[in-house]
């Protein structure tokens, strides 16, 4: 199933309504009838909520009935005359929505409350919510994906496939100059391959994108606010000599996206695996939280590109914040190394980790049967590992510097948190007082209740800090050996401070 070829260009130029209504009775009936093929039980999900064919086609964004979790509420806006009549997401509950149409004095338009169906699935059908990739694969999913592309490198003649089956609408291949609006527009479960978008101007408003293929997108010499692309494939993004003001990236994937010579503010990359590299960007507000499971080397080194590009724009507070966090991930990835170094540990088998195959069992991603197969096989693989003479030895080098790195994250937070180690000098201060507290008849000073809490801070206080007045003293060997560890704690915690204080100027 496929929605024919039509000229790209026609589209953007018409009006933003004219263009819903067209998709509102061509390409969106074929996409809801191929839902309803493909999805499980989704007619009975539109048949729940009372979603008829004519409603399906008049949701604008088309992706609203799918994406977030908990009801939503639509409400019915007329556009000019009554067939552009479109329904649209109101991010409020019914009664605050017929508060505020009292409000302004207008009538109440016809609503629409529903759950998405995909949050729907998930607590009615449970693992049954899976459905196969395409014909030809067995992988099961539980969201769209677009996993097929026909002449993918010319950019006028390409088709991308939703679930390798449906060819969607094409609107890329082209170049939209200055006044051709974005806003309002339903570009939903599209084609929008190897789209250029060019100059300042493009319109008022804010534009959402759910579910289209973006791949091979350009941003060139232009202006643009408030996007979001939610689920997006997004392979090879450009950005160049733009400014990008309130950009969200959510869930999407891609591979090597560049931005450059660009502005960017308030820009957000949340959930997913889409991330450029940034190369003489001015940027400001960048927040990126990487997707559940994603591999911890891939993200640490994610941190480093931000470090790096917030480095090179002069920003030293958020390059210090990626810095910590780049080494926070790498540090994870130390603890599990054998899918990240298979050259390393080239004993074969199955390099993942447990809580990952626990995660997909829980989803309802994987049977249990499988799951407890993919279990045994890892834990043959670590078998292999730490019982073969050669690869022991650098198993146990990752987990020594994995420990390492544990103690330099708790003590001073890799030098970007220096007042951790004054929390650190407390703790072995009062460490240390509780020892003498307890033991102080192996201390030259008076053991009597009343006093003996007061001195033993003291000691530990003076002992940490090497001032060492020689009032009081241990009276046995092994209380000098402890005494002596804590003034080598003392001299090791000053020298933290000082580093930590020094390292915080070297951005």
């Amino acid at each position: 199933m496929s929605v024919p070829y039509y000229s790209p260009m026609s589209f953007w130029l018409m009006p933003n309504e004219e263009f819903n209504e067209w998709r509102a009775q061509n390409d969106l009936p074929l996409l809801r009838e191929f839902f309803i093929a493909r999805l499980p039980r989704f007619k009975d999900w539109l048949d729940e909520f009372g979603i008829d064919a004519e409603l399906f086609c008049r949701i604008v964004p088309t992706g609203a009935l799918f994406t977030g979790s908990g009801r939503k509420l639509l409400a019915r806006e007329e556009i000019a005359c009554e067939k552009h009549s479109f329904f649209r997401l109101r991010k409020m509950t019914r009664g605050q929505f017929e508060q505020r149409c009292r409000e302004l004095g207008q009538a109440v338009p016809p609503v629409l409350e529903f759950e998405p169906y995909f949050d729907w699935a998930k607590k009615r059908l449970g693992r049954e919510r899976y459905f196969r990739l395409d014909a030809s694969n067995d992988s099961r999913i539980d969201n769209f994906i677009f996993n097929r592309w026909t002449q993918h490198k010319i950019p006028e003649k390409s088709r991308a496939s939703l679930l390798g089956d449906f060819e969607t609408l094409k609107l890329g291949g082209v170049t939209l100059n200055e006044r051709i609006y974005l806003g309002g527009r339903n570009l939903d479960f599209a084609d929008l391959d190897h789209l250029v978008v060019k100059d300042r101007w493009h319109g008022p408003g804010a534009v959402e994108i759910n579910y289209s293929s973006c791949r091979h997108m350009v941003f060139a010499e232009t202006l643009l606010h408030h996007f979001e692309f939610r689920q997006c494939d997004m392979d090879r993004l450009t950005c160049q000599k733009s400014d990008l003001h309130n950009f969200k990236f959510v869930e999407c994937t891609g591979k090597q996206p560049e931005f450059s010579d660009s502005r960017l503010s308030k820009v957000s990359f949340l959930k997913g695996t889409l991330f450029p590299d940034f190369t003489a960007c001015e940027m400001e507000d960048i927040t990126y939280k990487p997707r559940r499971g994603r591999s911890p080397a891939a993200v640490s080194d994610e941190y480093r590109r931000l470090r790096s590009a917030a480095q090179g724009a002069g920003k030293r507070f958020e390059a210090s914040k990626y810095y910590y966090l780049e080494r926070k991930f790498e540090r994870r990835s130390l603890a599990s190394p054998y899918a990240e170094n298979p050259a390393l540990f080239p004993v074969g088998g199955n390099s993942g980790r447990l809580p990952d195959v626990a995660a997909r069992w829980w989803k309802g991603e994987i049977s249990g049967a499988q799951a407890l197969k993919d279990a045994g096989e890892i834990f043959l693989f670590r078998l292999r590992v730490w019982t073969s003479p050669k690869l022991m030895p650098r198993a146990l080098g990752f987990k020594l510097r994995c420990l390492g790195a544990l103690l330099e994250e708790i003590v001073w937070g890799y030098g970007e948190r220096p007042l951790r180690i004054f929390a650190t000098a407390l703790c072995l201060i009062a460490f240390y007082a509780a020892v003498y507290y307890f033991y102080a008849s192996e201390l030259s000073m008076d053991p009597s209740q009343a006093t003996r809490l007061v001195n033993s801070i003291y000691l530990s206080v003076i002992t940490f800090t090497t001032v060492g007045y020689g009032d009081i003293t241990p009276k046995t060997e092994h209380m000098k050996l402890i005494c002596a560890t804590e003034a080598l704690f003392g001299c090791f915690t000053m020298g933290l401070v000082v580093a930590g204080f020094s390292n915080k100027s070297r951005y």
